[in-house]
């Protein structure tokens, strides 16, 4: 199998996504105490309520980064199910759609409006988390293409805590194949 497709190993777990995100957090709320050794350095002439804006801030940013970051595991790990029921050739319905999709396209077969659709044209027991991770992706191209434009969204926030709770969801609900290690 690994002969016909040469997989990176390199995405991210999701479990190790919010460990990152969990102790940069930490970081940043240290940084941002009077605990910290350069708090007098770095904010001097700075008030209270100033430090605390310039902290929320910071806190929602890396919000935003490692948001990116679990939408783009998520969709790596949809994108390497795919290309392993295309390689392992089991029968059953959404396996079949997917070899039919990779005889068309190859391996390079849009996410959302292709893999996705099709799992819900293929297993419609899907067909709610399917939608609900269509919703995420509007956000993940606003995050990724700059946050430009006025996003509309199926959710007021997409928190990283949010985000790991739909990823397991789909890996359980989708029985996403998983490379071995």
């Amino acid at each position: 199998m690994a002969k016909k497709f040469n997989f990176s190993q390199q995405h991210l777990k999701f479990d190790e996504i919010v460990f990152y995100y969990n102790s940069n957090k930490k970081a940043i709320v240290n940084y941002y105490s009077n605990k910290n050794p350069f708090y007098e350095r770095d904010f001097f002439s700075k008030t209270t309520e100033e430090i605390n804006i310039m902290k929320v801030a910071t806190l929602e940013e890396l919000e935003h980064d490692y948001s990116l970051k679990m939408l783009a595991a998520i969709e790596a790990h949809l994108r390497i199910d795919f290309i392993l029921r295309c390689l392992q050739r089991d029968k059953n319905p959404v396996s079949r759609a997917f070899r039919d999709l990779q005889k068309d396209y190859g391996y390079s077969v849009e996410l959302d409006d292709v893999i996705l659709e099709t799992w819900k044209k293929s297993d419609p027991s899907t067909k709610r988390i399917i939608g609900e991770l269509k919703g995420c992706m509007k956000y993940r191209h606003w995050l990724a293409h700059g946050r430009y434009w006025m996003g509309s969204f199926s959710r007021k926030r997409y928190t990283v805590d949010y985000l790991f709770y739909l990823a397991r969801l789909i890996q359980i609900n989708l029985n996403l194949m998983q490379l071995k290690s």
